[in-house]
């Protein structure tokens, strides 16, 4: 049990003294480009920010933060509640003096910050998912927008973050529980590089990625775009998103008369679900219908993933493995290379039952999702 209700990975962290969140930086124009697209997908130009308020709660190690101070806000505020993470930023901020020291970093979990003033934008990025209450959680970051301000939150739910899920149980099947930390990566490390080096413009090092999703448990639950947008509609309306699946075709005289915005945009995302699980590929919209069984589909893995976490059931990993094959005839009728993929992790899991041992995986191996879908919101 957590410390701290709607932190589980704090507790990870401070057991380990580690902050396994460290990105790529040694090529800053390249790692500010990112950055800059990421903005522009969420209709924020680097110039709003200057003499603007802003508050970040959950900075990592202050990769991304120093991207946001060097556009020169008038007030920077990084909250986190991880001694080696804040740590981190404090030192990365003061190496790079970029266009404010207007800047403060504070120790507080998220759910116990206050501040008697409102910020113009609010980012909590990668912080939600996993978290025990990420919908309540979502509404209290909310709080601390102005009116007319900008919130920045990132989603991630069973679709879009099967592959981690998925990596996440092989973490199960392949080390044993009581081996050291550092065992765990020897054991996983030449098993996920490969993984890793797949994907296409990765910034994260391979430990840090493997300590921070495939070994550290996810005890938490997952939040997805309709999830957030529904939180925090009555005070709140959608703006932006990468990636960018938001397109509105009415005239911007009915858009004034009936906004909707976050109708449609849930509409959207409800449509686009297949897209979320294999980020090699992008399709049409397809049917709710369809979606709504992937959805339900990749719910039910990420539930019986979590029961085999706590007891080791075998049950359980063939009932996984069950809608699993179920996932693959849905989805094969799209995207056969998908399918495939799926179909590799589910060969090896029988392999498992019959061997107790788990076989080296290949179609698998390129197969990730768009694990992390950021969205931007205005208050009203």
């Amino acid at each position: 049990m957590s410390s701290k209700p709607g932190m589980p990975y704090i507790d990870f962290y401070k057991k380990h003294k580690i902050a396994p969140v460290s990105q790529d930086i040694s090529d800053i124009s390249k790692h500010f480009a990112r950055r800059t697209a990421l903005y522009r997908s969420l209709g924020l130009l680097p110039g709003y920010f200057k003499d603007k308020a802003l508050l970040e709660f959950g900075p990592g190690c202050g990769h991304n933060a120093l991207f946001t101070k060097s556009l020169a806000p008038g007030k920077y505020v990084l909250v986190d509640a991880n001694p080696v993470g804040l740590e981190a930023t404090r030192v990365l901020l003061k190496k790079y003096p970029l266009e404010t020291d207007n800047y403060e970093v504070v120790k507080s979990f998220i759910e116990e910050y206050r501040s008697d003033e409102p910020f113009d934008v609010v980012f909590c990025e990668c912080t939600l998912a996993s978290q025990y209450a990420p919908v309540d959680l979502l509404k209290h970051i909310a709080s601390f927008v102005k009116k007319g301000g900008i919130l920045v939150a990132s989603c991630a739910d069973s679709v879009s973050w099967l592959g981690e899920i998925l990596r996440n149980l092989i973490r199960l099947l392949v080390v044993d529980p009581e081996d050291s930390l550092g065992r765990k990566l020897d054991i996983l490390r030449p098993i996920m590089t490969p993984h890793l080096a797949s994907l296409k413009n990765r910034s994260r090092p391979v430990d840090d990625w493997i300590l921070d999703v495939a070994i550290q448990p996810i005890l938490g639950n997952l939040i997805s775009v309709p999830e957030a947008i529904t939180a925090l509609d009555g005070e709140f309306e959608i703006y932006g998103s990468s990636p960018k699946f938001l397109t509105d075709w009415r005239w911007y005289k009915d858009v004034g008369a009936d906004k909707k915005y976050n109708e449609i945009a849930i509409g959207l995302a409800d449509q686009n679900v297949h897209n979320l699980l294999d980020y090699r590929f992008t399709y049409p919209p397809q049917s709710i219908e369809i979606n709504h069984k992937i959805r339900s589909l990749c719910d039910a893995v990420f539930m019986l993933f979590k029961k085999f976490e706590i007891d080791g059931d075998m049950g359980h990993l063939r009932g996984l493995n069950q809608h699993l094959k179920k996932l693959v005839r849905t989805v094969e009728e799209y995207s056969p290379q998908t399918a495939a993929s799926i179909e590799d992790f589910t060969r090896a899991v029988e392999y498992y039952l019959e061997h107790k041992s788990f076989p080296k995986l290949q179609e698998f191996v390129p197969f990730w999702g768009r694990a992390t879908q950021y969205l931007s919101f205005t208050r009203r």
